[in-house]
């Protein structure tokens, strides 16, 4: 194999994660990742032994969403994409986040000399902004502006998979709670995340703007009201695996990215992905990427209601439980 003048992989083995940047041409997709970091900003990873976060990164424009994941095509092929649970007033920063040079876009052993220079003294440039603008204006009251909910759901539960454990929360948010509107993420693995967007989180968790600081006893109060919502709503504990969601700065695998381990894409369910028929259709085979159909750009897409399903996967995932 070797490296082009794009930063691509030449002969590369089929799954090999390169595989999938066509995904990341699309401009629908492109244009979903935009969607999602408005207000939140993303968080890139990849891995070598352990994972190496590069947060926070604003993709104001699809252009700009482009060139971040063609700067993480190289060292990780697939970067992980997350997206923060948390919202903020960007506005309220001193100044923005340094732009992504040109000159990060080629695999180092391809830059000059002085393409380099030129990037290295970006990430100089980005590690003093971080440092004295991001993290001294986090705790300042005013910079975040909402926190959404999120149940991070793994694991089998009894007789309930996962994806009955995720409905039977949503269902339980709506019953209980009154909640309107609730998404249902495949998390592009085994898992799925359940979330609640802010709008509607805060009368859950009787906040508001002000009650989201400290962030951090926040974030705990959070945890708290997570872990009674899914007592309430399956009648056992919540398996503390997967914090991240709920941390002072809770991120989650963003929708319409790429899972780098199974190249699946994580995606917003809808009825016709969970049920056909009156029955249970559910297949993750269907999100990889290269089966996996492109998102709608916003224009035509509204993201899906898991309310709108619930209930019935719930009563098909009963019928089908052995006595």
């Amino acid at each position: 194999m070797r490296v082009t003048e794009q930063g691509f992989i030449s002969k590369m083995p089929e799954h090999h994660a390169m595989a999938g940047i066509p995904w990341y041409d699309s401009q629908s997709v492109l244009y979903h990742l935009r969607q999602y970091s408005m207000e939140r900003p993303m968080i890139m990873a990849y891995s070598e032994g352990t994972k190496k976060f590069f947060r926070p990164i604003s993709m104001p424009t699809t252009q700009a969403a482009k060139k971040w994941m063609r700067y993480f095509a190289y060292p990780q092929k697939h970067p992980h994409v997350y997206q923060s649970c948390l919202r903020f007033d960007f506005s309220k920063l001193e100044r923005l986040a340094p732009a992504l040079p040109n000159a990060a876009l080629k695999p180092p052993p391809l830059r000059s000399q002085e393409e380099q220079k030129v990037y290295r003294e970006y990430i100089d440039g980005f590690k003093e902004w971080k440092d004295k603008v991001w993290n001294e204006t986090l705790d300042k009251k005013g910079f975040c502006i909402g926190r959404d909910l999120v149940w991070d759901v793994d694991d089998v539960y009894g007789d309930l998979d996962a994806l009955t454990v995720s409905a039977k929360i949503a269902a339980h948010l709506r019953d209980k709670y009154g909640v309107t509107f609730v998404e249902i993420d495949y998390s592009g693995s085994k898992g799925f995340h359940v979330v609640v967007p802010w709008e509607e989180a805060k009368s859950v968790l009787n906040m508001t703007e002000r009650d989201l600081y400290p962030l951090q006893t926040c974030a705990k109060r959070t945890w708290g009201i997570v872990k009674r919502i899914f007592r309430e709503a399956v009648g056992e504990e919540f398996r503390e695996a997967d914090l991240s969601p709920m941390r002072r700065q809770g991120i989650r695998r963003c929708p319409f990215s790429v899972h780098p381990k199974t190249l699946r894409v994580s995606m917003p369910l809808s009825k016709g992905h969970v049920l056909r028929q009156g029955k249970r259709s559910f297949d993750p085979e269907k999100f990889h990427f290269k089966v996996c159909k492109f998102p709608k750009t916003p224009l035509n897409y509204k993201t899906p209601n898991a309310l709108d399903w619930v209930d019935e996967l719930i009563t098909v995932s009963v019928e089908a439980t052995p006595l």
